[in-house]
């Protein structure tokens, strides 16, 4: 199962906001659409994220490193530790 499928099923996107990704050309561009959507879809579209990672596409990896990642917020950092 893709990512972005993951996220539909689980509400984080809309059908229309996968097609927006996805019509980008890199997957750096994908993913900077991506990271820019989930702040806007709601308390719990990060988890969604991460169980998508975990779960979806099978990259631990990841999920262990934005675990352990601290970002600035409004110029305050916050820490993104589930």
């Amino acid at each position: 199962m893709c990512i972005y499928c993951s996220y539909v099923l689980q509400g984080a996107l809309t059908d229309d906001m996968v097609d927006d990704i996805k019509s980008l050309n890199t997957s750096f561009a994908m993913n900077d659409k991506l990271l820019h959507m989930l702040p806007h879809r709601g308390d719990q579209a990060y988890n969604t994220l991460l169980a998508a990672l975990r779960h979806g596409s099978g990259q631990i990896h990841l999920v262990h490193l934005l675990q352990n990642t601290t970002v600035l917020t409004e110029g305050k950092p916050v820490s993104l530790q589930c």
